[in-house]
């Protein structure tokens, strides 16, 4: 997949509104200004994309994300470089636990 169109939010507003959690989309969102009605909620939903693949995304800033890339940056404290993705070790798109995430290029 490719990263165009895939810009994350910064990582100071990121880690204002998420904390990492076990399962689901593996985030959960923190109490913040303005959302207090989501604090400690599971965060995103699941999209299936025109290709057929299924994501967990969420809304930050008014344009939707993919929590992979949000989940990677949290747990390596880093935003994922640019153009590069973040991909599921075991295939499997629902599973954000950070152990199954990684960066790879697009010729990977």
């Amino acid at each position: 997949m490719s990263t165009a169109g895939l810009h994350t939010p910064k990582l100071d507003d990121l880690k204002c509104l998420f904390e990492l959690v076990d399962g689901g989309s593996g985030l959960r969102w923190r109490e913040s200004a303005g959302r207090e009605r989501l604090a400690g909620k599971m965060a995103g939903t699941i999209y299936l994309t025109r290709s057929g693949h299924v994501y967990w995304r969420v809304g930050v800033g008014g344009k939707n994300h993919f929590i992979h890339r949000i989940v990677w940056a949290l747990a390596n404290d880093q935003l994922p470089p640019e153009g590069v993705n973040v991909v599921h070790v075991n295939c499997n798109n629902l599973d954000n636990s950070p152990g199954n995430l990684r960066l790879a290029t697009d010729t990977e």
